[in-house]
């Protein structure tokens, strides 16, 4: 597929398959990578690997040293979406 992916930029996934596509056009719009840049963000799982299914989620891996700071960030961006959750 590629020789080298920076999982630390979802555009590759722009190049993927539909699912993939899909995904990058989400993260795109909801400017997840942006907002969650000091916490150095780091997509996951079966969506960039191309092993996932239809149900499948996106996963992303930060680095956070104060979860109340970055709770409160999620919140104040993205509590608005349906199905909005922190557990």
């Amino acid at each position: 597929m590629f020789s080298y992916l920076d999982w630390h930029n979802p555009i590759y996934l722009r190049r993927g398959s539909n699912l993939q596509r899909r995904a990058a056009a989400i993260l795109h719009s909801l400017g997840i990578f942006s907002t969650l840049a000091q916490y150095d963000p780091v997509l996951a799982g079966t969506i960039p690997l191309d092993l996932a299914l239809d149900d499948s989620d996106l996963d992303i891996i930060c680095e956070v040293h104060d979860l109340e700071q970055f709770a409160n960030l999620l919140i104040s961006n993205y509590s608005h979406l349906a199905g909005f959750r922190i557990k």
